[in-house]
């Protein structure tokens, strides 16, 4: 993978999805977009600006030779939950992946 542009904050004017958590970026959000190559395919990220942070402050990047994809992302977010949480004292019933990112954000960026 080559980065062509970016990452930039961008404003949405329309909605877009996160390619790390897939959840949605609606009009009007903060988010970051980056033009990249990939075996000769271009192509843009898009992403929430608080999950390229945890990203980034996990290391996820260290752990993947051509990229993080969403599934890596996902992975990892389950993985440091996980790890933060080996009991499972702090899973919710019927706890979806918004339950664990968000558990994981506000440990490590402080967010409420």
């Amino acid at each position: 993978m080559t980065t062509i542009s970016g990452p930039n904050k961008t404003k949405a004017r329309k909605k877009h999805r996160c390619d790390y958590c897939q959840y949605p970026i609606n009009p009007t959000d903060i988010y970051l977009r980056s033009t990249h190559t990939y075996e000769g395919d271009i192509y843009t990220w898009k992403s929430h600006v608080l999950c390229d942070e945890i990203a980034q402050k996990l290391n996820m990047f260290d752990r993947c030779d051509e990229g993080l994809t969403c599934d890596d992302f996902i992975e990892e977010i389950k993985s440091e939950y996980s790890r933060l949480d080996p009991e499972g004292d702090k899973t919710p019933p019927k706890a979806d992946f918004k339950d664990y990112l968000d558990f994981v954000l506000s440990h490590h960026l402080n967010i409420e």
